[in-house]
């Protein structure tokens, strides 16, 4: 009988320690947000995350949505450069009548991925 609860419990101590160590770990997230130089969140905006310099072939790019966020799922910690590129309309309710004209705006970082980890980084993009 005493042999019959040891082995229960070796038993119990052996298949939690597999249980454990076969849990998915969380993966590796960059969580970008854009905004203009007014911090105002930019959507619609191609939003890159990616290694340099070159032949590093890590890359990552999303669309932000209404409120300037965009997620990058990695494998690894890295650090990676941010490129954010948008063209927005800009109307000028100053003229009679008004007037609309397009621009491009760009906005550049670095952010710094920890194993892992999610985290976060905020880019300011400013008219070309």
């Amino acid at each position: 009988m005493k042999s019959l609860y040891v082995s229960l419990v070796y038993l119990s101590m052996v298949s939690g320690l597999v249980f454990t160590s076969c849990k998915d770990k969380d993966p590796t997230i960059a969580e970008i947000f854009v905004v203009d130089k007014n911090n105002v969140a930019v959507s619609g905006a191609k939003v890159r995350v990616y290694c340099s310099p070159p032949p590093c072939d890590v890359a990552s790019t999303q669309t932000s949505d209404a409120s300037g966020y965009s997620k990058h799922e990695f494998k690894l910690p890295a650090v990676l450069k941010i490129e954010a590129t948008a063209t927005v309309t800009i109307t000028n309710n100053d003229t009679i009548p008004p007037t609309t004209s397009s621009a491009t705006l760009l906005g550049e970082g670095y952010i710094k991925l920890e194993e892992h980890e999610t985290v976060q980084q905020t880019v300011t993009m400013l008219k070309q």
